[in-house]
C-alpha cells in the first residue's frame, strides 16, 4: 500500500493540459493527506507534499518529489500524443515513453467523465473557485473539485469542466489525499522545458520492465 500512495497521487495528476486555452504558466500544489492506515503511522513524512506544474497550451510537465521515488516528471503533448516520464532507476536516468494507445484510452475515459456542479465557493490561491463533482469509471467515490473560470485548459481527468481546478480531492487505498494550488503564475515557458534531457535514456514500458526484471 506505501508504494501505491507514493505513486498514485503522481499517476493521477498525469496532468496533461488539454490546449482548450492558451494559458501559460507555472502552478505549484500542496498534498495532503487524510485517513492513513494504522501500519503507516510515522510513516507520513515518506510522501510527497509537493507538485509542481508548467502549462502552455497543450503541453505540461508536473514534477513531484518523494524520499521513496525521489524527483518523478511527466511531460506531455496532447495534440500530437506524446507523453514520457523521466526517473532515476537505480542511478540510471530514464525517460519512458508511454504508446500511443494509453494515450488514446485517456482521452475515451476523459469523455464518459460526468460533472456535478455545485453551488458554492471559496477563494484560492487568490482565485475565486466554484465547486465540482467528477464521476468516472476509475474512483469509487466522486472527486470534489474547486475550479476557477478565469482561465481555462485544465487536465484529461476532468473531462469538459469550465475552467480550471485548483483543488481537488481523491480517494485511493481508502486515503483521502488532497492537492491545493498556493501559487499560479502566468508567465512565458520555453519549449525546452516539454522535452527530454539528453541524458535520459528513452525506452518504452516493455523495455524497462525487461531492464529491471517486471
Amino acid at each position: 500500500m506505501f508504494k501505491k500512495l507514493v505513486l498514485i497521487p503522481f499517476l493521477i495528476l498525469a496532468l496533461i493540459s488539454t490546449g482548450q486555452d492558451s494559458f501559460e504558466g507555472e502552478i505549484d500544489f500542496s498534498i495532503k493527506y487524510a485517513n492513513l492506515p494504522a501500519e503507516m503511522a510515522g510513516m507520513e513524512s515518506m510522501l510527497p507534499v509537493e507538485m509542481k506544474m508548467q502549462l502552455k497550451g497543450a503541453k505540461s510537465r508536473t514534477e513531484q518529489k518523494s524520499p521513496i521515488t525521489g524527483s518523478q516528471i511527466v511531460i506531455a503533448n496532447m495534440e500530437t500524443n506524446y507523453m514520457v516520464t523521466l526517473m532515476d532507476v537505480l542511478g540510471n536516468k530514464i525517460a519512458m515513453t508511454s504508446p500511443l494507445d494509453d494515450m488514446e484510452e485517456m482521452k475515451a475515459e476523459s469523455a464518459k467523465i460526468e460533472i456535478e456542479y455545485v453551488d458554492e465557493t471559496k477563494t484560492i490561491a487568490g482565485y475565486k473557485c466554484k465547486k465540482a463533482l467528477i464521476r468516472t469509471e476509475g474512483l469509487k467515490e466522486p472527486m470534489t473539485v474547486y475550479y476557477t473560470s478565469e482561465f481555462s485548459g485544465g487536465t484529461e481527468q476532468f473531462g469538459t469542466l469550465k475552467g480550471f481546478a485548483l483543488e481537488y480531492s481523491v480517494v485511493a487505498e481508502g486515503v483521502e489525499m488532497k492537492f491545493v494550488a498556493t501559487r499560479v503564475e502566468k508567465k512565458k515557458i520555453d519549449d525546452s522545458v516539454f522535452v527530454a534531457p539528453a541524458e535520459y535514456k528513452v525506452v518504452t514500458q516493455q523495455e524497462l520492465q525487461n531492464m529491471y526484471g517486471g
